[in-house]
């Protein structure tokens, strides 16, 4: 990315609500979008990003950027940070710019994301163990009543006997299904 084009680069700042960030190669600020500037709520010219807002892994996150000042690549990296004793989950892109010896770097607030995530993963485990167990359990008790091992039924009965085991064997597959794909998704699985 060249960085010739001041006065489109200027437009984009001044009115983007995104968090747009301008850094030299001291990882200093100098330019941030309207968004940031709210979201910081403070003076931040010619500071690092240190000074102004808690990182979760500073020492990761000035690793990254350096990288990225270094190879100039553009690389794509979360980061957690604390404002105002909230925190936030980012997904951040910084790219380098050629003709000005920095990186420009664009976050997207992911915080909604990431806890929607953690919620389904509680729920994948509660059902797991509150969904799973009992039909585990109530098939294995319709399997002892068809084979007869606690009395003998008619054949009306067995015939309704075996439709619940198959119902509830089918509802047994469809869960340990619904488990695996989750697990294979979160590559628990390969």
């Amino acid at each position: 990315m060249k960085f010739s084009d001041k006065k489109i680069i200027n437009s984009i700042f001044n009115s983007s609500e995104s968090i747009i960030t301008l850094k030299d190669n001291n990882l200093r600020y100098l330019k941030c979008s309207k968004g940031f500037a709210k979201l910081t709520n403070c003076e931040f010219l010619n500071r690092r990003q240190e000074e102004i807002i808690q990182c979760e892994n500073p020492n990761k996150i000035h690793e990254i950027l350096n990288s990225v000042i270094q190879e100039k690549v553009q690389k794509t990296f979360v980061q957690k940070i604390f404002i105002n004793e909230r925190e936030y989950t980012y997904q951040s892109t910084a790219t380098p710019i050629e003709d000005c010896s920095g990186i420009i770097t664009i976050s997207k607030d992911i915080t909604e994301n990431v806890s929607l995530k953690k919620s389904l993963e509680i729920y994948i485990s509660t059902l797991s163990h509150e969904f799973q167990i009992p039909v585990i359990a109530q098939v294995r008790a319709l399997e002892l009543l068809v084979d007869g091992q606690l009395g003998e039924f008619n054949n009306e009965q067995k015939e309704m006997l075996q439709l619940t085991l198959n119902s509830c064997s089918y509802l047994y597959v469809m869960v340990k299904a619904l488990l695996s794909a989750y697990k294979y998704q979160r590559g628990e699985i390969i």
